[in-house]
Formats: C-alpha cells, sequence, structure tokens
C-alpha cells in the first residue's frame, strides 16, 4: 500500500471508509506518522520490553488464517512487525472509534 485509501478494496466493507471512523482513522494515523505514531509508542513506551521499538514493517487489514475452522480468516486492523534490539515482537491493533 502506497497512501492510505488503498486499504479500501481489504475492507469488510467499503462503507468503513469515512472520515472520523477507525479504519480511516487508523490508516491515517500510520501513513502520516511514517512509523509508530506518537500514541502508540507512548503505550510502548510505558513496557519495559516495547520501549524504543522499531517499526520493520506494518499491514493494514491483515488476514491471517487460524485454521480454527471457520469459513473466512482472522482479519486484523493493523499488524506491525517489531524490532527490539536484537529481538522481534508482533503488534496486533484492533482499532476503534466509539
Amino acid at each position: 500500500m502506497k497512501q492510505p485509501a488503498d486499504v479500501i478494496p481489504h475492507l469488510g466493507k467499503p462503507s468503513h471508509w469515512k472520515q472520523g471512523r477507525s479504519a480511516k482513522s487508523l490508516a491515517d494515523s500510520w501513513f502520516f506518522a511514517g512509523d509508530i505514531p506518537a500514541s502508540i509508542r507512548a503505550l510502548l513506551a510505558q513496557s519495559e520490553y516495547l520501549a524504543g521499538a522499531e517499526l520493520l514493517e506494518a499491514w493494514l487489514e491483515r488476514e491471517t488464517d487460524l485454521q480454527d475452522g471457520r469459513a473466512t480468516p482472522s482479519q486484523t486492523d493493523l499488524l506491525a512487525l517489531l524490532g527490539i534490539g536484537e529481538k522481534l515482537a508482533v503488534l496486533g491493533i484492533e482499532a476503534k472509534v466509539d
């Protein structure tokens, strides 16, 4: 994805792409930050393990087949791979505005 609107085809419903709604707000904040947004970085900084994490890769509306017998894969609003020194961490974000 090159810009926030590139996520639209991956949304559960394209009608979720509205100003002030979670899908658009999440995509905008991550794209415009060009890194981990300040609000998320502040949360990570509260953890002795995640403070100073480096964003390696992030995916919006990431589908993951959990092989749990469900007909559709699990879909994470944002899935990020973080570097913490020589270790890796996975960050999943479910965005909600209400």
